[in-house]
């Protein structure tokens, strides 16, 4: 459990050599990450199932199954689930090894992403080359 979802590592950073790394979010309630940017990966995210918003740099719109949304490094971005039922997306990275690391590094999963503004989760993140920006998505 990472946030509101529950994530499936499909492919490793070890894998691809630091590469890529990709996972699969499972959501069963609405939500999602808080605006942050990554500073050294490109992010992709195909939906599978459900549908969701997505942000970046400010500009909204909505992902349903078969769509997909790449975010280049530096782009603040943010989505989240919104639609009844459950969720499903991939998340690619890359490179990878960064992001994996800090999926893992999460000590409290349901808490994940919940205190963006706090200092501490704000200096994990950073240590990954993640920067939280601002609040979640509302949903």
């Amino acid at each position: 459990m990472i946030g509101v979802s529950l994530a499936d590592f499909k492919v490793s950073s070890s894998e691809t050599k630091g590469g890529l790394f990709v996972m699969e979010n499972k959501y069963e309630r609405k939500g999602g990450p808080p605006r942050h940017y990554h500073r050294n990966e490109d992010e992709w995210i195909y939906v599978l199932e459900g549908t969701f918003i997505a942000e970046i740099d400010g500009e909204q719109f909505t992902l349903g199954p078969g769509d997909s949304s790449l975010i280049l490094r530096r782009k603040v971005h943010a989505y989240a689930f919104t639609g009844a039922g459950k969720g499903r997306v991939l998340v690619a990275f890359s490179p990878g090894g960064e992001m994996e690391e800090s999926f893992r590094s999460f000590q409290d999963r349901n808490g994940a992403y919940t205190r963006w503004d706090d200092p501490k989760e704000v200096e994990r993140a950073r240590r990954f080359g993640m920067e939280m920006v601002g609040p979640p998505l509302s949903v």
